[in-house]
């Protein structure tokens, strides 16, 4: 490692600046990384208190299709751009899967989150 050494003139500078370098470069790729997991929890309740909600619904006697409509209008009112996978009913619990495209899915595609609710 030629670059390394501190016995030429001006090699100093050039060490720091590579070091420097090397440090933003990790401090944004770990906020970039912060950025998508803030986005996915976010998603994550979005989807959990749409569940609930669908749950509570589909208890006070709305049909579960009429609880999975109410449920798509809810979470696209929370988080716009969202796109539902799939709603049903499984005895007296709801699942909702849904997905959104986020920041940083050019490396990782779109964030999928599944959530349960129900009395059982």
């Amino acid at each position: 490692m030629r670059y390394l050494r501190v016995t030429e003139r001006g090699s100093a500078t050039l060490n720091a600046a590579l070091i420097i370098a090397a440090m933003v470069s990790f401090t944004l790729l770990l906020g970039g990384y912060a950025r998508i997991a803030l986005y996915s929890a976010r998603l994550r309740n979005a989807v959990d208190l749409t569940a609930v909600s669908a749950a509570l619904l589909a208890e006070n006697g709305e049909t579960p299709s009429a609880a999975c409509t109410r449920a798509k209008e809810l979470l696209r009112g929370s988080m716009p751009g969202v796109g539902m996978i799939r709603c049903a009913a499984e005895g007296e619990n709801i699942r909702i899967t849904a997905y959104r495209a986020g920041p940083g899915t050019v490396f990782t595609g779109q964030t999928k989150v599944t959530a349960l609710a129900g009395p059982e």
